[in-house]
């Protein structure tokens, strides 16, 4: 009878959460997506400005060193920031993971309580 009663605030409740979820799994993705297309981006860069150094080397020694200097920078930058690139997305998966485990916790538990608190039918 409890559970009958309780429909009308645990079915929204459950569509608020699932909701949250995927809003959480969506900006992750697209966190992600982005990451990924400015460091492939950077790195394009990077290769173009060492190619055109070497392209022009023979016409303009200055200009030529500066575009090699700049592209071995990039990658030189590139390398500093894929650890901490890396332990990012790491520290956000175990933040995520931390909040599911809470959230679902929290509906079990709320859930074991309306059916009596067991866990097991065979422990009736």
């Amino acid at each position: 009878m409890l559970a009958l009663l309780s429909t009308p605030i645990t079915i929204p409740a459950l569509i608020v959460i699932l909701a949250v979820f995927f809003a959480l799994a969506v900006t992750v993705f697209a966190f992600v997506i982005a990451a990924g297309a400015i460091l492939i981006g950077v790195t394009i860069l990077a290769f173009a400005m060492l190619t055109a150094g070497i392209g022009i080397f023979g016409q303009s020694l200055w200009v030529a060193l500066f575009y090699l200097g700049s592209g071995l920078a990039i990658i030189g930058a590139e390398l500093l920031v894929l650890p901490l690139f890396i332990w990012l997305i790491s520290v956000i998966l175990q933040g995520i993971a931390k909040i599911v485990q809470n959230l679902y916790h929290r509906f079990v538990k709320k859930n074991r309580a309306e059916r009596g608190g067991h866990h097991h039918a065979k422990d009736n």
